[in-house]
């Protein structure tokens, strides 16, 4: 399914060119005051962006190979009575392909990566990544937006900030095993139709995969498979604020990685969030958001287990000429990835990027997760717990084609399971040199 979901971005990515449309968060540079909408952070399937302004380019293909060394702090977090740790060498070629017109914007990312270990050998592994985004405007009032990103690799810390979104998430990161071998993909597909000069409806359908290895660090881990579907509108009150209501279904089934007895669980939710968005600045918004959720979770032969709970978004996003911040929040009712059941999710999650000089610049990262079950206790349930990581980075460019970056990764867990028990923290120190080169599209 991954494959044909990433084969199937990569071929719309090949269709004619038809529109601009807009990033999340209005964030593109189009006006706020013109007759065409932005799309409000709540009903976007676009994240916010992590590049500055001054590093906004289009119409180009670049590569880069990038070598990476580090030390790994408790390579298998809460496995034995001591960590183990390990030195860990990256070797990353990135191929990457970014096409816009003046109606569509299209991109493709591939990068695979070959990790060695030392002294621990065994866990060598060939890692391959992609993604394929496209934004295609149908007609001058309807747009079209479809992205999938698909990843097996053994190392789930990516020297890049990840894309933060600013609407309530399909399925929740729960457990991370930053060194356990998994395959992800992420896909989504999203409609908009601006039907009136301030109004426009919307759909959206995205799915989710997390399937982890059969193997030691994946003990007590649960596989899941998630998908769903919503529908938006939304109208501008004034050229800088947004009201409108989206309503949001998601199924998720959760299945155990080794087997242990312990069934599949299936959560679905049916949730309707009102918003309100204002655009501080025309590439800066702040956006606010609550309503109920309906749950159901299902595992045989119990009885379903059922109840209403709040959700609620908050989030801010801001992309300057030399700096891009983006900051959320979201309450709802999921179950995260790598553990089975209901759960009261609190995420919150910030980015950062400063070009400090022509050659220098920074990042700050942070994500937190709480977990508190909400309904009753099944086979392979907990109670709750917790996710804590960031990350600090600070690069240099040395020339046309050479950049250094040295990064600090740190990685905190509570969870009543054997992949993190006794000793939950892991982090890792590393350098890398990169080489890079870019070339203009259609020139």
């Amino acid at each position: 399914m991954a494959t044909k979901l990433f084969v199937f971005s990569a071929l719309l990515l090949a269709m004619p060119a038809l529109s601009q449309v807009t990033n999340a968060g209005g964030t593109s540079g189009s006006s706020t005051d013109s007759a065409q909408m932005l799309m409000p952070p709540p009903i976007s399937a676009i994240g916010f962006p992590m590049e500055t302004g001054a590093e906004t380019r289009s119409n180009y293909f670049s590569g880069s190979v990038a070598f990476n060394g580090g030390y790994v702090n408790n390579l298998y977090p809460g496995f034995g009575t001591s960590s183990v740790d390990d030195a860990l060498y990256i070797v990353q070629p990135t191929i990457s392909v970014d096409h816009t017109t003046n109606r569509s914007h299209e991109t493709f990312t591939y990068a695979p990566a070959f990790t060695f270990y030392d002294p621990d050998s065994s866990l060598n592994y060939i890692d391959q990544s992609g993604t394929a985004a496209l934004r295609y405007r149908l007609s001058p009032h309807v747009n079209f937006s479809a992205g999938d990103t698909v990843s097996k690799t053994s190392n789930t810390w990516s020297p890049s900030l990840s894309s933060i979104s600013g609407g309530l998430p399909n399925a929740t990161p729960g457990v991370i095993i930053p060194y356990a071998p998994q395959l992800s993909n992420n896909a989504y597909a999203q409609l908009g139709w601006q039907f009136a000069l301030n109004s426009m409806i919307g759909f959206e359908g995205m799915s989710s995969l997390l399937d982890f290895s059969t193997t030691a660090e994946a003990q007590g881990l649960y596989n899941s498979n998630s998908r769903g579907g919503a529908g938006f509108y939304t109208h501008r009150m004034t050229p800088r604020q947004y009201i409108g209501a989206t309503y949001q279904y998601s199924q998720i089934a959760a299945t155990p990685v080794i087997a242990n007895g312990i069934a599949q669980a299936d959560l679905s939710a049916n949730s309707v969030l009102g918003f309100y968005t204002v655009y501080l600045r025309r590439t800066m918004s702040l956006s606010l958001g609550g309503g109920s959720q309906h749950y159901q979770l299902t595992q045989s032969p119990s009885a379903p287990a059922k109840g209403w709970a709040p959700s609620a978004i908050a989030s801010l996003g801001w992309q300057g000429l030399h700096t891009s911040l983006a900051v959320s929040f979201s309450r709802l009712v999921t179950e995260g990835e790598g553990i089975i059941g209901a759960y009261t999710t609190d995420v919150a999650s910030a980015s950062a990027r400063w070009q400090l000089t022509r050659y220098w610049t920074t990042t700050l990262g942070g994500n937190y997760s709480d977990f508190a079950a909400v309904a009753q206790a099944i086979a392979g349930s907990i109670p709750g717990g917790h996710t804590l990581s960031g990350s600090a980075s600070v690069g240099r460019q040395m020339g046309q084609h050479l950049s250094f970056t040295l990064q600090y990764q740190y990685l905190h867990q509570n969870y009543g399971i054997p992949a993190i028990s006794s000793d939950p923290n892991t982090s890792f120190e590393s350098g890398s040199i990169t080489y890079s080169f870019s070339r203009p599209l259609g020139r």
